[in-house]
C-alpha cells in the first residue's frame, strides 16, 4: 500500500523584501461588520484550532489597496485594519521593497515615521481619519527579507551578518558588534535555514512557509493590540489615582464621595478584567499556536517588550488602588454609622418633643372642656388674666421641653466633639 503524498506548505520565495508596518488607531465603533481574521488569512494546518478559537481573534475590518506617495517616490499598498475591543484597533500598510538592505532601512523609516500619504490625502492620519479611526502613537514593523537579503546574510560573517540585522531592527545603516539584550532570537523560529529576530519595536523573518508567517503575522496584531491596552490602562490608572487624590480633599458631602468612589472601584475592576483578557490572556499561547516556530515567536516578541513585567507592575498598581478605594469607602461608613446613630437620637428626641408639647395641648383642651367650679362658662380660654393657674402650668411645661431639647443638642454636639478628639487622640499613638 501506497502513502497518500503529504502535503506541506511551501517557503516563501521572492526578490522583494515585504515590510507589515502596524499602527495603533482608535474608533467608537467598527464602520464595518468585520470578518473574522481566521477567514481572511491563510492559516493552512493551523486553521482548524484557530477557528475554534474565533472569539480570542480579531476581526478585519477594512481592507483597500492604495497607492502612497513618500517624497517622490509611489507605491502600491494594501491597507488593513483589525478591530480589537473597547474602540481600540490596529491599522496595517502592507508594502514590498525591492533592492538592498539600505533601501528596506529607508522604507521602514518612511513607515515608521509615517511620512507617506495615499492618494488624495494630505497624511496617513488624513485618510484614517476620513474612514473613521484616529491614528495613535505606536507602531511596530513585521519584515519579511528577500531571498537577495537572506543569501546576503548567508555569504557573511558572524559579526557582519550580526551588524546587517541590527540595521534592519533600528532602521539606521550602521555598525553593531552586538545587539542589546532586547533582541530577541528565537530558537524554534530559527530552526534550519530560517530567520527570525524580534524586537519591542521591529520583527525580522525570512525563509518560513506561508502560514507560519501569517502566525507571525497574528503574534503582531495581538502584540500591538496588548501594547495598546497597556498604554490605554496606565492613563486610565493615573486619572483614577488623580479622582481619589480629589475626593480625599473633598468636601463634598458623604454621600457624594461615596457614589463617586464607587464609580472608581467599578472602573477598577473593569481594568482588572481587560488586563488579563488582552494582555495576560497572550502572554503563554501554545494552546492557541499550535506550532513550535509560531508560538515561540510570539512568546519572544512579549517577552522582548517586557509585556508581561509591565502587566504584573500594573495589576500591584490597580490591585493597590483597589485598596486605597476600599479604605476610603470604610471610612465614609464609619462616617455614615456615627451619622446614623444621631439620626436615631434626633429621631427620638423630636417624637419626644412632640410628645412634650402635646401634653400641653391635651391638658389645656381638656380643662376648657371639664364641668368643674374652676371653669368659668363664661370665660373665654383667651382670657389669660382669668386662667392664671392653667397658663403658668403649661408655660412651665414649654420651658422645660424647650431646655431639655436644647440640652440634648449641646449634648450632642460635646459628644461629636469628644469622639474627633479621641479619634486625633489614639491616631496621634495615645492610650
Amino acid at each position: 500500500m501506497t502513502a497518500a503524498p503529504r502535503h506541506y506548505a511551501p517557503v516563501v520565495t521572492g526578490d522583494v523584501t515585504r515590510v507589515a508596518t502596524f499602527y495603533e488607531v482608535e474608533s467608537e465603533g467598527c464602520p464595518c461588520s468585520g470578518s473574522p481574521m481566521v477567514e481572511v488569512v491563510d492559516f493552512d494546518r493551523l486553521h482548524e484550532d484557530l477557528q475554534g478559537a474565533g472569539a480570542q481573534l480579531p476581526e478585519r475590518c477594512l481592507a483597500e489597496s492604495v497607492t502612497i506617495h513618500a517624497g517622490e517616490a509611489e507605491w502600491a499598498v494594501e491597507v488593513e485594519v483589525y478591530r480589537m475591543d473597547r474602540g481600540r484597533h490596529v491599522a496595517v500598510v502592507r508594502a514590498s521593497r525591492d533592492g538592498g538592505y539600505h533601501d528596506v532601512i529607508d522604507a521602514l523609516e518612511v513607515f515608521y515615521r509615517r511620512e507617506f500619504a495615499p492618494t488624495g490625502y494630505t497624511s496617513w492620519a488624513d485618510y484614517l481619519d476620513d474612514r473613521g479611526y484616529v491614528l495613535g502613537a505606536f507602531t511596530f514593523q513585521l519584515v519579511a527579507a528577500s531571498d537577495g537579503i537572506m543569501r546576503l546574510l548567508d555569504r557573511s560573517t558572524d559579526d557582519a551578518r550580526q551588524s546587517m540585522l541590527g540595521s534592519l531592527v533600528y532602521r539606521y545603516a550602521g555598525r553593531y558588534d552586538s545587539l542589546s539584550s532586547r533582541v530577541v532570537w528565537p530558537e524554534e523560529s530559527n530552526r534550519g535555514e530560517s530567520l527570525a529576530v524580534v524586537s519591542p519595536f521591529s520583527a525580522i523573518i525570512g525563509r518560513h512557509q506561508g502560514y507560519v508567517e501569517n502566525a507571525f503575522f497574528l503574534s503582531a496584531v495581538l502584540y500591538v493590540g496588548a501594547r495598546v491596552t497597556l498604554l490605554s490602562l496606565r492613563r486610565r490608572l493615573y486619572e483614577n489615582l488623580r479622582r481619589v487624590g480629589h475626593l480625599q480633599r473633598a468636601e463634598a458631602d458623604p454621600r457624594l464621595r461615596r457614589a463617586a468612589l464607587g464609580r472608581v472601584s467599578s472602573s477598577v475592576g473593569a481594568m482588572e478584567v481587560e488586563l488579563s483578557a488582552n494582555v495576560e490572556s497572550y502572554l503563554k499561547v501554545e494552546s492557541l499556536l499550535l506550532s513550535l516556530r509560531a508560538s515561540d515567536f510570539h512568546e519572544s516578541l512579549f517577552r522582548s517588550a517586557r509585556v508581561g513585567d509591565e502587566a504584573a507592575a500594573l495589576a500591584v498598581m490597580l490591585e493597590r488602588l483597589r485598596s486605597g478605594v476600599q479604605g476610603e469607602l470604610a471610612e465614609l461608613a464609619s462616617i455614615y454609622g456615627a451619622r446614623d446613630e444621631r439620626r436615631r437620637v434626633l429621631a427620638s428626641g423630636f417624637v419626644g418633643a412632640l410628645s412634650a408639647v402635646a401634653v400641653p395641648l391635651g391638658i389645656l383642651f381638656g380643662y376648657f372642656g371639664m364641668n368643674a367650679d374652676e371653669v368659668d362658662p363664661g370665660t373665654s380660654f383667651m382670657d389669660v388674666g382669668a386662667n392664671t393657674v392653667i397658663y403658668g402650668l403649661l408655660l412651665v411645661l414649654l420651658g422645660a421641653t424647650l431646655l431639655l431639647a436644647l440640652a440634648l443638642a449641646f449634648a450632642l454636639r460635646r459628644l461629636d466633639r469628644t469622639r474627633e478628639a479621641r479619634v486625633r487622640e489614639l491616631m496621634d499613638g495615645g492610650p
